[in-house]
C-alpha cells in the first residue's frame, strides 16, 4: 500500500546511513522513552540519558543527548519533552530557619 511504502521511505531516509550501533542506540533510547512513558507522565533527559547508559554503558553521555535530541526533534520520543535537566532540588534549610525556640519554662533562670 501507499501508506506503508510511504512510511519505510521515510524510515530508509531518515536510518538508512546510519550503522548497527547507532541504531542500536536509536533503538534503545526510544525504549527507554516507552518504558518512561509507562511509569510516568514526562522524563527529564538526565533520567533518560542515566537509563539508556544503564543499557548500553559504551556510548557516551554526549553521544546518547545528541541523539536523544534528534530523536525528539523527529518527534519519535513520548516520555521526553525537551526538558533538558533535571527538576532543581529545595535548597537545604539555614539553621536560623531550622532552629526553633523551646518555650521558656518557669525552671529557666
Amino acid at each position: 500500500s501507499g501508506t506503508f511504502q510511504n512510511q519505510m521511505d521515510w524510515v530508509i531516509d531518515n536510518f538508512g546511513s546510519r550503522n548497527a550501533a547507532d541504531l542500536e542506540l536509536l533503538s534503545t533510547i526510544v525504549y527507554a522513552d516507552r518504558d518512561f512513558l509507562g511509569r510516568t507522565s514526562l522524563v527529564y533527559l538526565d533520567e533518560l540519558v542515566r537509563m539508556v547508559r544503564e543499557i548500553k554503558p559504551r556510548f557516551s553521555v554526549e553521544y546518547v543527548k545528541e541523539n536523544i535530541h534528534l530523536l525528539n526533534r523527529m518527534g519519535l520520543l513520548q516520555a521526553f519533552q525537551g526538558r533538558s535537566a533535571l527538576p532543581p532540588t529545595p535548597e537545604p534549610a539555614s539553621a536560623e530557619n531550622v532552629f526553633v525556640r523551646r518555650p521558656r519554662l518557669e525552671t529557666d533562670a
